[in-house]
């Protein structure tokens, strides 16, 4: 014999005792257009509601029954745009990938000391005339305070 399952209970009181995370499919839309008017981006839109779904049904022992189902998943949607906001200020963008791993560019062979960087300014005042070495440590990605200091 199986056993009922709770969120269906009697039909006198099925509305009473109605799951709402059942109720959650009837909130997609609007959730999905309040989305799109906080990140004006599709995809950053429906990966926004996918993280407050997730969120809400973890907490959904906090929700109250007979209260505004529609207006507790906006407000976690909305603080959780505000909390996504807050941590992208605080991120150092990586564009060349120099921090994703292995040595910090400071410590790696080419990012070295004057004397050599007097070296790479006169291979290049010889080999590639007409060629600055401002230039040459430019391509090179040299530190600007290390590069001054070759002139």
């Amino acid at each position: 014999m199986a056993l009922p399952d709770p969120r269906q209970g009697s039909a006198n009181h099925a509305s009473a005792q109605a799951d709402p995370r059942d109720a959650i499919v009837a909130h997609l839309g609007p959730m999905r257009a309040f989305a799109l008017s906080l990140t004006r981006n599709n995809a950053a839109a429906d990966d926004l509601v996918q993280d407050t779904l997730v969120k809400a049904w973890k907490s959904f022992a906090s929700f109250q029954p007979g209260t505004n189902l529609q207006a507790w998943l906006f407000t976690i949607e909305r603080n959780t745009f505000y909390s996504d906001r807050r941590k992208a200020k605080r991120e150092i963008a990586d564009v060349d990938g120099a921090f994703a791993g292995g040595e910090p560019p400071w410590r790696s062979s080419f990012f070295c000391s004057a004397a050599s960087l007097l070296d790479l300014a006169l291979i290049s005042s010889t080999e590639m005339p007409g060629v600055s070495s401002i230039k040459i440590f430019v391509s090179a990605r040299v530190p600007s305070a290390l590069a001054s200091r070759a002139h």
